[in-house]
């Protein structure tokens, strides 16, 4: 047998293609829709700036202006906000009190407090937006400066993606576990389908009283059914061909007999009816009258015997 037309072998694969179709609808989904979505809204080539890129960035800043006077800090924050035009900074300097907050915020005070420094560092901790805190240069003393970033700027462009993505690529996995549901039902239906042809050839009987055969047009397990059914189904035919034309020879015979034993009788019968006119002793014509009787009794047996044959035809 074909191990690729096995019905273990396709119920093998069904059961694996059903552990994976999930994760492969999945993965497949993320590169035929995500792809697609990402270049259309300009996320695909964009770099992406995540959390530490950000900390990385302004931690980097923050050292080389060790040292720098206020102008300079203030010219190197205008140019950090030109280059990254989705954040807000600003800076305190070593008095406390804040400098040029880029865009002007309200709620920033003039003058920061070391309590409300760490409620400031409370609250946006873990919060929207994601905030940065660092001291200028390595000695502390030069004040700190802070970066805010919206949430949604520092998450991967996936998270990104217009909202309509998302029911587009749930309705492509909804389609593929779909799909493999209704493969997996015709496939089902198919051997239940098979299973019933082979059911009703077997209740559908020729004159004979013999079952038609099936069409078997695979090599399949219920294929080989059908081939052994069908091999069954001539077996049956050639011994009842067998056994007709047996049964022809033995009429054909008992015919032949019944002929050829009627000749010598009619003969005997009619030298008997002779022999009982002629004038003989009495012993004799007794041993005519058992022999035509015995005749008679042969020459009935011999007529049933051919109308018995003649009844079974």
């Amino acid at each position: 047998m074909n191990v690729t037309q096995s019905l273990i072998t396709k119920y093998i694969l069904i059961m694996i293609a059903a552990v994976l179709i999930i994760p492969v609808s999945f993965f497949a989904g993320s590169w035929l829709i995500t792809v697609p979505f990402m270049h259309i809204q300009g996320l695909l080539n964009e770099e992406y700036k995540g959390k530490s890129y950000y900390e990385q960035m302004w931690n980097e800043e923050a050292r080389k202006l060790e040292g720098a006077s206020e102008k300079t800090i203030n010219q190197k924050l205008k140019l950090l906000k030109e280059k990254y035009p989705e954040a807000s900074m600003f800076w305190v300097n070593e008095d406390g009190q804040t400098q040029l907050p880029l865009p002007y915020h309200e709620s920033l005070p003039k003058q920061w407090s070391s309590s409300y420094t760490a409620e400031f560092i409370k609250k946006r901790y873990g919060n929207d937006p994601y905030t940065v805190i660092t001291f200028i240069g390595t000695d502390k003393k030069q004040g700190f400066m802070v970066i805010e970033v919206p949430e949604k700027a520092v998450e991967p462009p996936i998270q990104r993606l217009d909202p309509a993505y998302y029911n587009i690529y749930l309705g492509f996995v909804f389609i593929i576990v779909l799909s493999f549901i209704v493969l997996s039902l015709f496939f089902f239906l198919r051997i239940r389908k098979r299973l019933r042809a082979l059911q009703a050839a077997m209740n559908n009987k020729d004159e004979q009283g013999i079952p038609l055969p099936v069409v078997s047009g695979s090599t399949d397990e219920i294929g080989q059914l059908e081939q052994s059914f069908n091999q069954m189904v001539k077996q049956l035919h050639e011994s009842r061909n067998r056994e007709q034309q047996e049964e022809q020879l033995r009429q054909d015979l008992i015919m032949s007999l019944s002929h050829d034993l009627r000749t010598p009788l009619t003969t005997v019968r009619t030298h008997i009816y002779h022999l009982k006119n002629e004038k003989m002793a009495l012993n004799v014509q007794q041993s005519l009258e058992v022999i035509d009787t015995k005749v008679e009794f042969v020459s009935d047996l011999i007529d049933n015997l051919f109308y018995y044959t003649l009844l079974l035809n």
